[in-house]
């Protein structure tokens, strides 16, 4: 079968508050042989365990949004693909401590030392996902983008084989799954409260001293008696006295109203919730091969749908991702891709020409939608992808994953 070119993008067009799901794929990956001056970064699968080989991915943590904090992400997932068991065991998982290149990496030069513990996957058979948690890695990374050396595969009892991003066959990469969130901006401030009463007048400061009493005036000669003259005038006023001390400060008055509360913050994301799979693919569900054909004006669901209970009136923004394709001489058309939901007890919405596909032969390409929906009276709630087509070609299709988040 033809290399599946498969890519999962999660785009999410909702105002600010909102928060959003990121799938990357690998910028480098490559395997080691310790002692082994060979290079395997164009092997199409990355081998771990076998003659002691060490696999090697990293990841480009620059194409999430701009201005993307450590404390945003939420959780943090790698899936790779394992497409041999040599010997079942256990796959240690650790930080690469030091710069690497695929081009160049060999297991006499160039290969980096191994850093913290991240944790241990399962390899016990072959054609399967496994996935294991990386939040804290992720994390690590954004804090300090220089210590993003990408990750490191080892083995010390068993021995598999997992898909590359040079895989011809299967073409199942390694994927990082990364769940961000955002909060709302705050309130504005409330008005500043009423000014308290002034303080009571301090106590008069003490009397100056009496000032000293001018001089008088000359006696004049003694004449004969007469009669009584006019007195005379007042004598100057003495010089002013100095001021009195400063008397004590009054007490603080009472404190001023508390001001209005602040208006209240944009709507908020109540939950969010990812569909895990019952056949161990981490999240993602198999798609039928053939896709049944379906009658006219029916949409029949592509499997793995997310039941939830939501509030009255609430939002939910609807996210899935499908791999379709075909092996037909002359390719599959005529497939209607959309989001259909179905209250409990209920008759099912949606189911539109929201998305029309058609594929090449030999090929299968990732298609993704995401709807707003609501709002929605209180209850209980099925959503995932759906699809209508009278096209029985479509028989190379490989797996779905739905999302969502509900929103008050």
């Amino acid at each position: 079968m033809s290399k599946l070119i498969w890519r999962a993008a999660f785009v999410f067009t909702l105002w600010a508050l909102a928060g959003s799901a990121q799938t990357l794929l690998p910028s480098q990956d490559a395997y080691f042989v310790p002692g082994n001056g060979t290079n395997f970064g164009g092997a199409p699968s990355i081998t771990v365990g076998g003659s002691g080989s060490v696999g090697l991915v990293e990841f480009d943590l620059m194409q999430l949004p701009a201005g993307t904090t450590a404390a945003q992400v939420q959780r943090a997932t790698l899936t790779v693909f394992v497409n041999k068991i040599n010997v079942p065991g256990s796959i240690s998982v650790n930080l690469a401590n030091g710069s690497w290149s695929e081009l160049t990496v060999t297991g006499t030069s160039g290969f980096p030392g191994q850093g913290a513990s991240v944790g241990a996957i399962a390899a016990s058979s072959a054609n399967a996902y496994v996935t294991i948690d990386v939040t804290n890695a992720v994390q690590g990374w954004i804090g300090t983008p220089l210590s993003n050396n990408g990750l490191m595969l080892t083995s010390s009892g068993g021995s598999a084989q997992f898909d590359s991003k040079e895989s011809a066959t299967t073409g199942h990469s390694a994927i990082l799954s990364i769940v961000l969130s955002s909060t709302g901006p705050a309130g504005a401030t409330g008005p500043m409260g009423a000014t308290g009463a002034a303080g009571p007048v301090g106590p008069s400061g003490p009397t100056g001293p009496q000032g000293v009493a001018g001089p008088s005036g000359p006696s004049g000669a003694a004449g004969p008696r007469g009669p009584s003259g006019p007195s005379g005038p007042t004598g100057a006023a003495g010089a002013r006295g100095p001021a009195g001390s400063t008397g004590p400060v009054g007490a603080t008055g009472a404190a001023g109203a508390t001001g209005a509360v602040g208006a209240t913050g944009p709507p908020g994301v109540i939950q969010v919730v990812g569909r895990p799979s019952s056949n161990g693919f981490g999240g993602y569900g198999a798609v039928p091969n053939p896709l049944p054909v379906t009658a006219a004006g029916i949409f029949a669901s592509l499997g793995n749908e997310v039941t939830i209970t939501v509030p009255e009136n609430a939002k939910v923004l609807v996210n899935t991702s499908v791999v379709l394709g075909s092996t037909a001489t002359d390719g599959a058309t005529g497939l209607d891709l959309d989001i259909c939901w179905t209250p409990q007890g209920g008759s099912q919405s949606g189911g539109g020409t929201y998305l029309k596909i058609r594929q090449g032969q030999g090929s299968a390409s990732a298609h993704s939608i995401t709807r707003l929906i609501g709002p929605l009276a209180a209850g209980t709630y099925s959503f995932g992808a759906c699809y209508h087509t009278t096209n029985s070609n479509w028989n190379a299709n490989d797996w779905v994953s739905n999302s969502l988040m509900v929103l008050n």
